[in-house]
């Protein structure tokens, strides 16, 4: 495995107002020492994740993107013939290492670039964290394979994101909902007419920040995408020109990837796939499956239906609780608080010792929502409890901190 290998040869990066080519990326990756342990890739910004991310395929070594850097250590024994690590997200619990072949990094790069259709013409805009599969493998790795050029937009805030992206001329992005809503916010008409295409993954596209993309970029083609880490990480993919869009689609499989639903339970099998966790056996045996194909597959933990080929989600495993006697969705409540005017909201239960435990809904919004105007779409009897707080709290990938909401809404 060689960071020439995944690169165009018309690839170019665009990093503080400056285009490096192929040869300028490969040359710079070439100035860091061949590294042959697991290294945590600091990934601040792509050309240094490159960089380190070749210096330890050079060595034998195995890379991790990370935004905080760590010393080296050994190579643990392993069944996997592994070349990336990637970090689950930690969201619903505790974080895991994911381990791909070198092999199925390269497939999912070059599939996820053919399913957008990018190619040479184009200028992408990283604002996804390169320290997780959707920034490195769906945006920064999958446009440089398909000699694109990748504008690198990472700073801290969203009017700096969408300076990089104009002076780059970029024609895609691809972030999370919440991310996207801000910088396209930020972004001048003449910017948001040059873009054809606007990328959208890493948690739920609401209809109201569809809705907002569609008013301020009504050229631009929205594709709402949906994968896990594990995967690779994408999994499916739902473009506006589809009637199915509009019903909340997450689209079709990529090519070469099987989805089926096991007792409601999305399970998936691609040849981009991870081996498993590294030195987690046990979560990796929890979560391993076989698919009616008799092909190796893993669970997802989200629910969903498919129907004609596409796939439409239901929430997921743990977002199932039973109160009163009666099973809830919070999946489904938080949508009908969004639906009500919430800018983003997260349904849970607080334990309640003394008795039954309580609904609690956390959302942001201009104003404060009224419970009697939530009544008659909300099932009978569900009386949950509104608190609207000034802003949820995110993971560094840009998808809600769902232990650190928790937290919040126990305390209230």
């Amino acid at each position: 495995m060689r960071l020439g290998d995944l690169l165009h040869p018309r690839a170019s990066l665009f990093l503080d107002g400056r285009r490096l080519d192929r040869d300028a990326i490969l040359r710079y990756a070439a100035e860091v020492p061949p590294i042959s342990s697991v290294v945590e890739v600091p990934a601040h910004d792509p050309l240094t994740a490159l960089a380190y991310l070749d210096a330890a395929w050079r060595g034998g070594g195995l890379p991790l993107p990370s935004r905080g850097v760590k010393a080296p250590r050994p190579l643990p024994p392993s069944s996997f013939d592994a070349a990336l690590l990637l970090r689950t997200s930690g969201s619903t619990g505790t974080p895991r290492s994911a381990a791909f072949t070198g092999e199925a990094i390269r497939w999912s790069a070059r599939t996820i670039a053919d399913t957008l259709g990018w190619s040479t013409e184009d200028n992408i805009g990283l604002i996804a964290p390169a320290d997780h599969g959707f920034g490195l493998v769906g945006v920064l790795l999958a446009g440089l394979s398909s000699g694109a050029g990748v504008t690198a937009g990472q700073a801290a805030f969203a009017e700096e994101r969408a300076q990089a992206l104009e002076g780059a001329g970029c024609t895609a992005v691809a972030a999370v909902p919440s991310v996207l809503d801000g910088v396209i916010e930020a972004m001048s008409t003449t910017a948001r007419r040059r873009l054809r295409q606007i990328g959208s993954a890493g948690g739920p596209l609401t209809t109201a920040v569809a809705a907002r993309l569609h008013e301020r970029c009504p050229r631009a083609t929205l594709v709402n995408q949906y994968g896990c880490t594990e995967a690779g990480p994408r999994l499916t993919a739902c473009f506006s020109t589809d009637p199915s869009f509009e019903e909340g689609s997450v689209g079709r499989p990529l090519d070469g990837i099987t989805l089926e639903l096991h007792d409601g339970e999305v399970v998936f099998s691609s040849p981009g796939q991870m081996c498993g966790y590294l030195g987690d056996p046990q979560a990796s045996t929890q979560a391993r499956c076989e698919l009616s194909t008799g092909s190796d597959g893993w669970r997802t933990g989200d629910l969903g239906r498919l129907d004609r080929g596409r796939l439409y989600l239901n929430g997921r495993l743990d977002d199932r609780v039973k109160l009163r006697g009666a099973w809830v969705d919070l999946a489904a409540v938080t949508a009908i608080v969004q639906a009500a005017g919430a800018r983003e909201a997260f349904a849970t239960t607080s334990p309640d010792h003394s008795r039954e435990p309580r609904l609690i809904v956390l959302y942001t919004a201009e104003k404060a929502l009224r419970l009697v105007d939530l009544l008659p779409t909300l099932p009978p009897g569900l009386v949950p409890r509104l608190v609207r707080i000034e802003a949820l709290p995110h993971l560094p990938s840009g998808k809600l901190d769902r232990l650190a909401a928790q937290r919040i809404a126990e305390s209230r």
